[in-house]
C-alpha cells in the first residue's frame, strides 16, 4: 500500500499485514469511521483500565532542568494512539527488522530521534544479539557443509 504521511508529506508504501488484509476483506473495504485523537485515547484508557496486565502502577522519571522528579500513575493511564507507534517500532526492532526499513515506515528522519522511541531492555538487545550470532553460526556451518 502506498500512501502520503501527514505530517512529512512524504510518500510511503508499506506492506499490509496479513490481519490487516483480513480485516479490509472482512468489511469489504469500507472500514468504520475513525474517532478524534480524543476519542480514541479516552476509548484505549477505558479498556486498559479493565486489563489486569495494566492495571499496576507505573513509575517515570522526568527530569526538568536539571531537576528530577518522578511520576507515578497506574499503567493502563498511559495508553494513547501514540503507544501504538511506539510499540511498533520497539517491536520491530527487537525482531531484527533493520533501523532504517523501521524508519522508512515511521517517519523519523534522524536515528536519533528513532531510538528515543525503543524502549528495549538489557535483556532485549542481549536475545537480539544472540539470535544474530545463532543465524550467522547456521549460515557458516551451510557454508562449510556445502563446500567439496
Amino acid at each position: 500500500m502506498t500512501t502520503i504521511q501527514q505530517k512529512t508529506k512524504k510518500k510511503v508504501t508499506i506492506p499490509l499485514h496479513e490481519n490487516v488484509k483480513k480485516i479490509i476483506e472482512k468489511y469489504k473495504g469500507i472500514l468504520p469511521i475513525c474517532p478524534t485523537n480524543q476519542e480514541f485515547n479516552r476509548t484505549l484508557k477505558d479498556l486498559g483500565e479493565r486489563i489486569p496486565e495494566l492495571n499496576v502502577p507505573f513509575s517515570k522519571q522526568i527530569t526538568r532542568g536539571r531537576k528530577i522528579t518522578v511520576e507515578e500513575t497506574m499503567k493502563w493511564e498511559k495508553l494513547m494512539t501514540h503507544t501504538a507507534r511506539r510499540s511498533f517500532c520497539t517491536n520491530n526492532y527487537l525482531s531484527g527488522l533493520p533501523v532504517l526499513t523501521i524508519m522508512s515506515v515511521s517517519g523519523h528522519r534522524t536515528e536519533k530521534s528513532f531510538r528515543s522511541y525503543i524502549k528495549a531492555t538489557g535483556e532485549e538487545h542481549a536475545q537480539i544479539m544472540k539470535k544474530h550470532w545463532d543465524n550467522n553460526t547456521k549460515r557458516d556451518e551451510k557454508n562449510n557443509t556445502e563446500k567439496p
